[in-house]
């Protein structure tokens, strides 16, 4: 059987901005909408591990797999 998956991202990007040094993006899961910096561990499921103009990088911990999030941005 093929290795396991991790299911698509819950999330959608809704946008960002700095605090201080740090980017930190809003997100929206359903009803709830989380703002969220590199490092910060979603859930006990998601970590955000890279926060760029055009995406965002989280690992999904349970299979380690990394997964984006496109911010819709070039820059």
């Amino acid at each position: 059987p093929p290795p396991p998956s991790a299911p698509p991202l819950p999330y959608v990007f809704m946008g960002r901005f700095e605090q201080g040094e740090t980017n930190v993006v809003i997100l929206n899961r359903g009803n709830r909408v989380v703002t969220a910096a590199q490092g910060d561990v979603l859930e006990n499921t998601y970590r955000i591990d890279r926060i760029e103009a055009s995406k965002v990088t989280f690992t999904y911990l349970p299979l380690g797999k990394s997964q984006s999030l496109s911010t819709g941005s070039a820059q």
